[in-house]
């Protein structure tokens, strides 16, 4: 889908403010849609500041600072207040997490950045949501991409899996996919190289779909897999899944 569905929960809940990226706006607006809804089903107030803009991450990578500031400042008026801040991206989540050499340790923005994988953990645990009974059992292959494993050194994604019944869950082999950013577009000869073990071992698992917590994997991995498994965010897949 490239419409965007953002519940806005109870007038009365806990705010949260979600950032919405730039690529995932247009090629991941489902991911985004079934965020909204999942946290607006656990009684979260959900904000999205108009004014937000790319979290640049791209052009961090791309030694271009001065354009990864002006992201950042712009980014840091948008989400004002003291909310927590909820993204989907890992990638994106990463970016945030690290504005503060360069927004200057005075702002505390970085400390209320919270993955989603994160959140829906918290509200599982805390009862907030529940997991649905009596849905068909499936094979699902989890992807965790090298921002999540290695940055942001978060398990959640593969701790909201387990408490699904019905789920084998599979853990696909810990390295990179290959689309690293922009490093698809800039190196797609190397990307696709880097892409084929995963391939093998997603074909090996039989699995009924993949899960991920990145945009760039996700596009990535499809784009490798075509009439294979569908790859989806793991608040898209956990959507149907929880209830209140």
């Amino acid at each position: 889908s490239t419409r965007l569905h953002l519940a806005e929960g109870p007038r009365n809940g806990e705010p949260v403010q979600l950032f919405l990226g730039c690529i995932a706006r247009a090629l991941d607006a489902d991911t985004l849609s079934a965020s909204t809804a999942l946290l607006a089903r656990a009684g979260y107030r959900v904000q999205t500041p108009s004014t937000q803009g790319c979290c640049g991450a791209l052009a961090q990578h791309a030694g271009e600072r001065g354009a990864a500031m002006r992201h950042a400042r712009r980014n840091a008026d948008a989400f004002a207040g003291s909310a927590p801040i909820a993204c989907a991206a890992s990638g994106c989540t990463v970016q945030l997490a690290e504005y503060g050499p360069l927004l200057g340790d005075e702002n505390h923005f970085a400390d209320r950045v919270h993955s989603m994988a994160e959140l829906l953990s918290r509200v599982i645990e805390s009862g907030r949501l529940r997991p649905v009974d009596g849905l068909p059992r499936m094979r699902v292959a989890l992807h965790v991409p090298c921002t999540q494993r290695n940055v942001l050194r978060s398990e959640a994604s593969r701790w909201c899996l387990e408490r699904l019944p019905g789920v084998e869950l599979i853990t696909l082999p810990a390295a990179c996919c290959g689309a690293a950013g922009s490093h698809c577009l800039d190196h797609p000869s190397t990307a696709a190289r880097l892409r084929r073990p995963l391939l093998d071992a997603i074909r090996d698992s039989h699995a009924d779909v993949i899960v991920t917590t990145n945009i760039g994997c996700r596009l990535h991995i499809a784009g490798g897999i075509g009439n294979g498994p569908e790859v989806v965010h793991l608040a898209r897949f956990l959507e149907p899944r929880l209830s209140a």
